[in-house]
């Protein structure tokens, strides 16, 4: 019953509505599948206290803490075999450095120059955004929570492209569309610095100091009046020439971007420990060791 009440009130095909109204559609969707996949987020903190030997409330923004240790009801686990197991498969596997390299099929002098130019280039990229160091981190997620990802988006400026690993609890993916693991939407939830948000968006200063950060008071935190909770998602287009992909980023009182996304694939790079039998995400190596 709440679900067709709420269902009413907004559309799941937001990407299909007027941009002065698609942050209400995508707040509604998401809110939707928060609820609908609390499974998903149980796992990630039962995965997660088990890797960090912490009584995590949650992995997403603001929502991790360390307890108070009992020391009458000690629950910790002394031999910690899921923290050595992916430390240890990190170590071993995630140390090596793929590269790029790009060859050429019987070209000239210069044109195997520019191969090696590009080769170069590629080199400097991944060094400056310090990609190594993020796919160590997602490879090690992708062992703890079963999925691992790296976002890769342009800098202010837009001078050179950044990349940055993301906690996969932060993302969504309807269970229907992603059913054969490759969804047309994609969902990003983060708390952001109210403050921080007003400079990478000017002029939506009143919108932004309105919005809220939508945790619960149980977890009351002298910083959390200053968050907000910011929603990022993309539509794929539906077809190469069907021009209806969409790249949306919003609080609850305002759309902050709504753009064109003419891509055929998400910013994301994703590691899965192993494929699940079906959907989107994958299974860990401390789920299998369970």
């Amino acid at each position: 019953g709440d679900h067709k009440q709420l269902s009413k009130k907004f559309s799941a095909r937001w990407w299909k509505k007027d941009d002065l109204e698609i942050y209400k559609h995508i707040f509604g969707t998401v809110e939707m599948l928060e609820t609908r996949q609390q499974y998903r987020t149980m796992a990630n903190i039962k995965f997660s206290r088990l890797y960090s030997n912490l009584e995590t409330m949650g992995v997403f923004s603001g929502m991790y803490t360390a307890p108070i240790n009992d020391t009458f009801m000690p629950n910790r686990v002394s031999l910690n075999v899921v923290k050595s197991c992916v430390d240890t498969s990190t170590a071993k596997i995630a140390k090596t450095k793929p590269r790029p390299i790009f060859l050429t099929e019987g070209g000239d002098w210069k044109l195997q120059q520019r191969a090696k130019d590009l080769t170069m280039f590629l080199d400097g990229a991944f060094d400056t955004m310090g990609l190594y160091a993020e796919k160590q981190k997602s490879f090690r997620d992708a062992g703890i929570l079963g999925t691992g990802a790296v976002k890769f988006y342009p800098e202010a400026d837009k001078k050179q492209i950044c990349c940055e690993r993301t906690i996969i609890e932060e993302l969504l993916v309807d269970d229907a569309d992603g059913l054969y693991g490759k969804p047309q939407n994609l969902y990003q939830r983060r708390l952001v610095n109210k403050e921080v948000l007003k400079e990478m968006f000017p002029g939506n200063d009143d919108a932004i100091d309105s919005s809220t950060h939508h945790i619960p008071s149980t977890m009351n935190s002298d910083i959390l009046p200053d968050l907000v909770k910011v929603i990022e998602c993309w539509h794929l287009p539906s077809g190469p020439n069907a021009g209806d992909g969409k790249h949306v980023i919003c609080v609850d009182q305002k759309t902050l971007l709504s753009e064109k996304w003419d891509k055929d694939y998400f910013p994301f790079v994703f590691d899965r420990w192993s494929e699940g039998l079906l959907g989107f995400f994958g299974k860990g190596l401390a789920e299998e060791l369970i």
